[in-house]
Order: structure tokens, then sequence, then C-alpha cells
């Protein structure tokens, strides 16, 4: 608080339904409508929300998401997933939440990690003390650029700053007689902790893509 500036915004739809459509129409087309509404609007808040985890919420991208690489340029690996974990595990940031396109995902499900069943026990046990996810949720969505994938811990990584929620009001026009229904919110994000949100470029060598600094411990 009275540290930066964030800007919010109004997202607005209308709809117009003329008489003759509710009185020849079988079809409840407001309901159809106003469904298909609240669906695109929820891709319009995911996206929102994405660009400021990635961009900050600044014009000069101060807060901007860190990019790391892998261990191979062009490979993914899950052992790239594994430092991604283990370093947010020693900040107390838990990425077991990650977003990235299509693509990536599909590359994603047919690692041998995630899609072949293992059997038997090691031949040693070791217990981790420093908690590694053992799920992960992965979202698709499709803002993100193909070669990447950001990992964002959900209690300290983005906030949502509603000055208004959803708004629905109708009003009837007599004169050519048509009735009117806005829906309306005002609403926004902003970037909390710079570390809550890494971003995987597997395009890049992690040599020459570390961990930012201030991510060091």
């Amino acid at each position: 608080y009275g540290q930066k500036d964030v800007s919010i915004f109004k997202l607005t739809r209308g709809f117009k339904i003329t008489d003759e459509v509710r009185q020849y129409v079988s079809l409840n087309l407001l309901s159809i409508f106003l469904r298909d509404f609240g669906v695109k609007l929820g891709i319009a808040l995911d996206t929102m929300m994405i660009r400021v985890a990635i961009n900050g919420d600044q014009a000069n991208g101060a807060n901007s998401a860190p990019v790391i690489g892998v261990g191979t340029a062009n490979t993914l690996a899950y052992k790239d997933l594994l430092k991604l974990w283990v370093r947010g595990s020693r900040l107390g940031r838990d990425f077991s939440n990650m977003i990235s396109g299509e693509e990536f995902a599909i590359d994603m499900l047919d690692m041998d990690e995630f899609k072949l069943r293992m059997q038997g026990t090691p031949q040693a046990t070791l217990n981790i003390k420093t908690p590694v996810p053992t799920t992960a949720n992965l979202m698709i969505h499709g803002i993100m650029p193909d070669d990447q994938l950001m990992a964002i811990d959900k209690s300290a990584g983005v906030i949502r700053l509603t000055s208004r929620p959803l708004l629905v009001e109708s009003d009837r026009i007599i004169s050519n007689q048509t009735e009117e229904t806005y829906c309306s919110i005002t609403t926004g994000f902003a970037k909390m902790f710079d570390d809550s949100v890494v971003i995987i470029d597997r395009t890049l060598a992690y040599s020459a893509a570390e961990f930012p600094a201030f991510m060091d411990i």
C-alpha cells in the first residue's frame, strides 16, 4: 500500500432483444447469451490475470516474472520441474499450480513420469525434509506462449482487485419495444511477490537463464 499504483478496468457487455423475439422464439435467448457471456468473462479475467502474472502490473514491467531455462535447450525433462519445485519450496513458495499452452501441456502429459506406472520400491529411501509437490495442477490457456510454462503460488502471486462485482441491469425501451440487458464488472489484478511467479522457457538453456539474484538463498 502506498508503494505503487495499479489500474483496474470495467468490462461491459450488452444484449438487446425485441418483443418479437421473446414472443415467437421458443428459446430463452437472453439466458443463452448470459450463460455464454459468463464463459467469455471467465476467459477474459483469466487472460488479465495471466498477463499481470507474466508482465507485472506496472507499465515499465518492473515486477515481471523471472524466466529460467532448462537443462538442455529445446527439450523438457522432469528434472527441470524438480529444479523449480525445490527452489520454490526453499523460498516458501508452492509452485504446484502451473499454466501453459496446448503444445507445452501435451508434451508434459507425454512425459514418462506422468504417464507410466511404476512398480516396486527403490533400493534406498531418502526422506526429503524440504517439501516438494507430489501432485501438481496444470491449466491450459491460449494466451501462454507455446514454449513457456508458468508456475504460480496461488497464495502470493496475484491478487484480484474488484471495485464492483458483476452487475446485471435491464431496461425496456418502449419506443421500439426492445428490452436491453447490460452486464458489467469493474476489476483488475495486481502482482504481490516477485518470487511467487516463475516462467520456464524450454528454448533457453539454464546456464544462460538462471534464477534471478532475488531468488537465491
